[in-house]
């Protein structure tokens, strides 16, 4: 057998030896004292490994140059040298004490350790001014920020990997790459889960213990969920530039928030006025389309019967409408009815005969069933009534609201439909989308019949200060009693919710800032649609336009911008914004109840602290 030489080596020269025998290295990994595993050194060469290795093997310690920085552990190249052969074997030693490995993998040591580990040594940080030098493209992501309402689920794991892979690649791939981190405040959907817990916990609510200590409550919130979601992110593995994490109302993004509202506002795109809103009844705050879910719940048809004022010979003295929310009936002005049903239901016939006559073996006898309906609707006796409720909304004939005891015009619509229920609609425009549509075109009074908090105000008479639930089995009581509740019908229907507390959503007009979308909206529409068509003939970088992938999702982003609603601003700008007009410091402030004089001129803009009842400057910007 060869002479062999077994000796410790620096990493150094380690390195310089495994360049020159390259061709015929052999890295074998030496687990314990009692054996090796596969792949191993040459049987030969394991007798004399095992008595002159092994005794020696603390002095691995010694040999810490490069290698125990990334392996946490007393390790060292030791060499294997046959002068013979020409031949060198090298292999990783690390001292058997260090290496206590589990049975099963625990996640949790490994997840802080590395976490840690990569935070330390800054390998997620971006320097812009380092990539540009060294001639790098720049590539960044900007992290959803997740809520500060919970913890992380599921859902975001899957979300936060797919940006880590793509941030990761484009770093493998030699860009200056920059992952933002942080969290979103979520507004008042935060205040909802404080209140909560407030109320489950110690049986108190935001009034019992006040503005201030429930502010000081959500933002205690806020500080144990981030510190929370941003270890979660980390011990994740998400690659994010730590260094830069931002809170959606830090003081740079809210100075940002400032600073935007107010060139909107010098740009005459946000206004006030009276707008049918989405209001959350629990929370008292308006909320956006986007916050609101449907789910379907037991409800029921009241078919109520409206009289009509001084009915001629051959008229209807009452005309029947059905509603799922009777209650609210106290803020009707307005009974509508089509102004042509004959000529409209003749085109719905003819509609439904040509859909029967193309329609498939499958889908015909639905249709059929439709049609017939439509026929008996079309030769009843309600549908003469509606030609002659039609000629008397021309005539300008009006009805008696009943509970409220109110003349209301009959008024000629589209919105009626005379193939659905009786035909006629009542219209209350201060609490129905489609009914304050219909306001608006026929010159109707908005009349509001409820309080921020859910419960009637002085305009429902003797049914103000109820709940609209008792509100509700009130008015129902008291129609039947005056005999004017013709019937009532059980249906399941499609109910609006708050997304933010989970309660049913009321239609409110109120004194809202609004945010034009009609302009800023269409911009956005032409930067895709641009993009979508120029994408064969340049590039991207050349044309300098929005890119959705996958391409199939632009029709959805165009037709749902393409609605160009104005958007609701209060409660989604997140802070209280301030400005001040004029000499005489007078201050409007976005989410007060407080309403002030406004001068033309607008000569300063900041940040509100409350004083003497008003609002005064506290910050300039």
């Amino acid at each position: 057998m060869d002479n062999v030489e077994i000796r410790y080596v620096d990493v150094t020269k380690a390195l310089d030896d495994m360049r020159k025998f390259r061709h015929e290295l052999r890295f074998p990994f030496l687990e314990n004292r009692q054996g090796i595993n596969k792949p191993s050194l040459r049987l030969s060469f394991q007798p004399a490994i095992k008595r002159t290795f092994y005794p020696r093997f603390s002095r691995i310690e010694t040999l810490r140059t490069g290698i125990p920085a990334q392996f946490g552990v007393p390790c060292g190249l030791g060499v294997v040298r046959c002068p013979s052969k020409k031949t060198a074997f090298f292999f990783l030693m690390i001292e058997s004490s260090s290496l206590d490995i589990p049975k099963q993998y625990d996640p949790h040591a490994a997840q802080k350790k590395w976490a840690k580990f990569w935070d330390e040594s800054g390998f997620f940080h971006s320097d812009p001014a380092r990539g540009q030098a060294a001639g790098k493209k720049p590539y960044s992501i900007v992290i959803p920020p997740p809520n500060v309402t919970g913890a992380l689920h599921m859902g975001h794991a899957l979300n936060n990997t797919l940006q880590d892979i793509m941030i990761r690649m484009k770093r493998m791939q030699g860009f200056e790459t920059l992952w933002v981190p942080g969290v979103d405040h979520a507004g008042i959907a935060t205040q909802a889960v404080v209140e909560r817990k407030l109320f489950e916990d110690e049986k108190l609510t935001r009034h019992d213990i006040g503005r201030e200590a429930l502010v000081a409550r959500i933002w205690q919130w806020k500080d144990q969920y981030q510190a929370r979601i941003i270890t979660q992110l980390k011990e994740m593995g998400c690659s994010c530039d730590w260094t830069r994490t931002r809170f959606t109302l830090d003081e740079v993004c809210a100075k940002a928030v400032r600073h935007f509202f107010f060139k909107l506002f010098e740009q005459n795109l946000i206004y006030r006025g009276k707008r049918l809103v989405n209001w959350d009844t629990l929370l008292q705050t308006a909320v956006s389309d986007d916050e609101v879910f449907h789910e379907t719940v037991d409800g029921h048809f009241w078919y109520i019967k409206y009289p009509v004022i001084d009915p001629q010979p051959g008229e209807p003295e009452f005309v029947v409408v059905a509603t799922t929310r009777p209650e609210t009936m106290l803020g009707d002005t307005a009974v509508a009815v089509h102004p042509d049903p004959e000529g409209q239901m003749q085109k719905i016939i003819a509609e439904c005969e040509q859909k029967l006559a193309t329609a498939s073996e499958k889908d015909k006898p639905e249709l059929q069933k439709e049609l017939d309906e439509l026929n008996v609707q079309y030769h009843s006796e309600t549908h003469d009534v509606l030609i002659t409720l039609a000629q008397m909304a021309k005539d300008g004939r009006e009805l008696l609201l009943p509970l409220a005891n109110r003349p209301i015009p009959l008024v000629a619509d589209n919105w009626a439909k005379p193939e659905k229920g009786t035909g006629c609609v009542k219209i209350t425009p201060a609490h129905d989308p489609n009914d304050y549509e219909v306001g608006l075109r026929q010159k109707l009074p908005m009349i509001n019949i409820l309080c921020k908090n859910g419960t009637l105000n002085e305009n429902a008479g003797e049914f103000a200060g109820l709940t609209i639930k008792k509100a509700r089995e009130a008015a129902v009581q008291k129609l039947e009693e005056l005999g004017l509740l013709l019937a009532v019908e059980d249906r399941m229907i499609e109910q609006a919710h708050s997304d933010r507390s989970k309660t049913p959503i009321e239609p409110f007009l109120n004194d809202q800032w609004f945010v034009k979308m009609d302009t800023l909206a269409q911009v956005a529409m032409e930067s895709v649609e641009k993009e979508a068509e120029g994408r064969v003939q340049c590039s991207r970088k050349e044309s300098g336009k929005v890119r959705i992938t996958p391409s199939r999702y632009t029709k959805t982003y165009l037709d749902w911008l393409g609605e160009k609603r104005d958007w609701p601003s209060v409660g989604n700008f997140g802070g209280a914004i301030a400005f001040r007009f004029g000499t005489e410091k007078v201050f409007r402030k976005t989410n007060c109840k407080q309403h002030f004089r406004v001068e033309k001129t607008c000569i300063g803009f900041g940040t509100a602290k409350k004083k003497n009842g008003g609002f005064v400057v506290k910050k300039m910007i």
